[in-house]
């Protein structure tokens, strides 16, 4: 009996220290998030909105990491927040100009939807300064639109094309004693490739060749237009040159002028008056700004008409089941359902940035897009940097879909891969012993090779997804079937050329798919916009002390946050190979290839 109480005074003595540190914890986080040195949330009227690119922005906002607030690290700014924040400050009376500066990041389609937003800040009649140590094509694609832009005195200007680089497996994993078996439907359905060969095909290189012209285009005549130089100028330095000094820049007419950081700084200074609470100059950080326009902790709304539009994201690799940190299946779809069911919502703008995932979540995603018009609402799709495949298959029976010109989209495709680790055990001196039931009762396991009757039952279910993929695009977008199985293959498509397919609608941002919706359901400029629900960073701080499945704290991303991103790409792709490992015969509706055009 005395060693049961004294079990139990340590247990609570023990919950008493976590709920402490816990408090402790929570506390740190919420003064990091509101009391981190900033300004108060009014700002003195005639500042400049400065606002540093190499902030997270991304579609969903908010806190990836709760505690590398506890370190430093920023939460994520909403894109739409952003955007809505310079369309504000464009015609606010206190607002005088705008600083741009930092390395870029994201996506090429939000770094287009970003671009928008600051031309109609332009509109306003203010001034925008644009200032980067160096320049590369994402910089100067922001850059070409400021007033006065400059360049650090020993800066580069780097001007030498788009690139995607596809990591290849297959003489690793044959090392390691890995075999990788496959099943795919789709010519340009190229996920798999990697896994199997060390050489791109020749499938791949066209697509991603035309991809790149496209995206490519794109840059080029936009940046060409807002500096007022030739294409033809901006190709010859692609072609003949790669990089120039700041001062050739300069020549060149793509940058104003060179000048130190400080001395832009004195600019602002002379522009905007003395700086308060030891800032250079009179100015606002566009996080505070957004701040000041929106109530923490609510469900954000933009507009002040009788129609509510909502706005729901779905950002990341689809997912079986529930999950906060990608797109759940079993949450987006609950999230879709509550607005058929529970809101006065006239439409529903689903915002997709989403390489693909599971074709099993992604058809239960579908099944609400789809519910969701059954119940007299209008769906429209908004794309963001990537909707592809299992991306694809969630946006294609909607009212409309809306991308942006290089927008990643297409690859409608399925594929399986199944790992073989037998020859690794074997390395080690390890073998798998099993006994069963069934022939085929051990058919999912890693530790052996899948029999050709096997690889033809996945390959029958495969073709099967297939097919009902296609049936999916074929009525979603009312084209005939033949038409669409030959823009599918797996192959995947820049939102230019996919509107030119069929398989867009229009071509634009967020705001213009909310403007779409509006018109399709009828409702003229008489509507307000809501977004999802801020989540309480104490809410997002308890979430990491919970684990899924596989103990790994949600939202953790330590690991890709410490690597450089070409390693932390490998890191990803590796950690997809233990995924197949765990998962077995998970089928998916995935982009082609970890893709990342720089």
């Amino acid at each position: 009996m005395k060693n049961f109480l004294l079990q139990i005074l340590a247990t609570l003595i023990a919950f008493a220290i976590v709920a402490v540190f816990s408090a402790f914890a929570a506390f740190l986080l919420f003064a990091l998030l509101f009391a981190s040195g900033a300004p108060p949330t009014t700002h003195a009227r005639g500042a400049v909105l400065t606002l540093d690119l190499s902030e997270p922005i991304d579609d969903k906002g908010g806190v990836e990491d709760p505690f590398g607030l506890l370190g430093g690290r920023f939460s994520h700014l909403r894109l739409a927040d952003v955007v809505d924040a310079l369309h504000t400050a464009a015609y606010d009376d206190s607002i005088r100009g705008l600083f741009v500066h930092g390395a870029v990041n994201g996506s090429w389609a939000q770094a287009r939807e970003l671009r928008q937003a600051l031309l109609a800040f332009k509109e306003g009649g203010k001034p925008i300064w644009a200032h980067f140590s160096d320049y590369e094509e994402a910089e100067f694609y922001l850059g070409s639109v400021a007033d006065h832009s400059s360049i650090a005195p020993l800066g580069i200007f780097v001007l030498d094309g788009l690139a995607a680089n596809v990591m290849y497996f297959a003489d690793g994993l044959e090392k390691l004693g890995i075999e990788v078996q496959v099943s795919r439907v789709g010519k340009f359905k190229s996920a798999v490739e990697p896994f199997m060969t060390d050489t791109m095909s020749a499938e791949n290189r066209e697509q991603l060749d035309t991809l790149l012209s496209d995206l490519f285009q794109v840059f080029l005549s936009e940046t060409a237009v807002a500096r007022n130089v030739p294409v033809d100028a901006l190709r010859d330095v692609v072609e003949h040159q790669a990089a120039l000094t700041a001062d050739e820049a300069v020549a060149a007419k793509f940058v104003d002028r060179v000048a130190s950081f400080d001395r832009v700084l004195d600019e602002l200074r002379e522009f905007a008056g003395e700086g308060e609470w030891g800032t250079s100059f009179r100015q606002v950080a566009l996080r505070g700004y957004v701040t000041e326009l929106q109530q923490p902790f609510t469900t954000p709304t933009v507009g002040s008409g009788s129609n509510e539009i909502a706005v729901v994201f779905a950002q990341g690799e689809i997912v079986d089941g529930e999950s906060l940190e990608e797109i759940g299946g079993a949450t987006l779809a609950r999230e879709l359902r509550d607005l058929r069911t529970s809101s006065d919502a006239k439409a529903v703008v689903l915002r997709v940035d989403s390489p693909g995932g599971s074709a099993a979540a992604s058809e239960e995603i579908l099944v609400e897009v789809r519910r969701l018009r059954e119940s007299g609402k209008t769906v429209v799709i908004s794309m963001a940097g990537v909707a592809a495949s299992g991306g694809y298959w969630i946006s294609s029976q909607a009212d409309a879909i809306v991308a942006q010109p290089n927008t990643i989209t297409g690859s409608i495709g399925v594929f399986g891969m199944f790992p073989n680790a037998e020859g690794a055990l074997a390395k080690l001196g390890l073998k798998s012993e099993v006994v069963k039931t069934g022939p085929h009762a051990d058919w999912t396991s890693p530790w052996r090779r899948k029999s050709a009757e096997e690889l033809a039952l996945v390959q029958r279910h495969i073709d099967r997804i297939y097919d009902g993929f296609l049936e999916r695009v074929s009525t979603g977008r009312a084209l005939d079937r033949a038409v669409v199985e030959e823009h599918a293959q797996g192959r995947v498509w820049s939102g230019t050329r996919a509107k030119e397919l069929g398989l867009v609608d229009e071509l634009g941002g967020l705001d213009d798919a909310i403007a779409l919706a509006a018109e399709k359901a009828g409702v003229g400029d008489d509507y307000f916009v809501t977004f999802p629900e801020r989540r309480n960073p104490f809410d997002e701080f308890f979430d990491t002390l919970y684990a899924d499945e596989r103990g790994v704290p949600v939202g953790s991303s330590a690991l890709d946050a410490w690597l450089p991103n070409e390693l932390a790409e490998v890191a990803h792709t590796l950690a997809l190979i233990r995924e197949r490992f765990e998962r077995g015969t998970h089928v998916l509706a995935r982009l082609p290839f970890a893709l990342d055009v720089r």
